[in-house]
């Protein structure tokens, strides 16, 4: 796990990454991020929650690069799926919010079912213009549809950032628009030093389950470079939906304390 969140030239650019981090992720997760600019003075809260949430590239990279769970979508509503049982002690500890329920659910080894979603950021950290050519999802693993442990958190009402769609049954998907445009076809995305943008990052399976990482290919000064990135060195999870699962679960956030429970029967 890198030892900052991102090093800007100026205090600006600074400002921007770290309101992004504070606002689009959990906010019990907020000092963690936070921690990843000053780890000096919080760094013990940085290695209790920052590798649940967040991969970031730092060291030399010209390329800053951080990528999480979308907090704004997840703090709606999940669904995720184990391969086996989830045995009671393996339940998250009641009381908990949904988004730690789920973090804890993916530690476990859980696939998001349907989509995956994520919020990728990229920051030029050089003088010089950093060009980012190409992202795709390369799969690095397939299997069969998940249908073990079911597990869902209800719907309780999502900010829109420009999206980038991966269809994983390809085994290196390149990023396309809401309309199946190829994005970087004939289109690259410059980042001058401190330069911030941000992406709203699904990773569709349909067929099969998968586990990927995102590719982002850039250039600088001539020459070309890939950084593979994954969620804190482990690789995202994703399964299409199935029509039976061997056990089904739900968090069950509307009670005090909230709890993981069986999820009820329809009707």
């Amino acid at each position: 796990m890198a030892a900052r969140l991102l090093r800007t030239s100026g205090a600006v650019a600074v400002g921007i990454a770290v309101w992004y981090a504070l606002h689009q992720f959990a906010p019990q997760w907020a000092a963690a991020l936070f921690s990843l600019v000053v780890a000096a003075a919080i760094g013990g809260v940085a290695q209790r929650y920052a590798p649940r949430i967040v991969q970031a590239i730092s060291g030399d990279s010209p390329l800053g690069v951080i990528v999480g769970d979308d907090k704004g979508f997840y703090s709606d509503e999940w669904s995720v799926a184990l391969p086996g049982d989830l045995l009671y002690e393996q339940y998250p500890p009641d009381g908990v919010d949904l988004l730690e329920a789920r973090a804890q659910l993916v530690q476990l080894g859980a696939y998001d079912i349907g989509t995956s979603h994520l919020r990728l950021v990229l920051e030029g950290r050089s003088d010089r213009t950093v060009t980012v050519t190409g992202i795709r999802a390369h799969v690095l693993h397939r299997e069969t549809p998940i249908a073990g442990t079911r597990i869902t958190s209800p719907s309780a009402g999502q900010n829109q950032v420009m999206p980038l769609v991966f269809h994983l049954d390809q085994d290196d998907a390149p990023a396309v628009d809401t309309d199946g445009t190829v994005v970087f076809s004939n289109f690259v995305l410059t980042l001058a030093e401190g330069e911030v943008t941000v992406y709203a990052v699904s990773g569709v399976a349909e067929t099969t389950a998968c586990a990927w990482e995102l590719e982002i290919d850039f250039m600088i000064g001539g020459t070309e470079h890939t950084i593979p990135v994954r969620r804190a060195g482990e690789p995202f999870r994703t399964t299409p939906k199935v029509g039976s699962y061997a056990k089904r679960l739900h968090w069950a956030w509307y009670e005090y304390p909230a709890r993981l429970a069986p999820e009820p029967e329809p009707g």
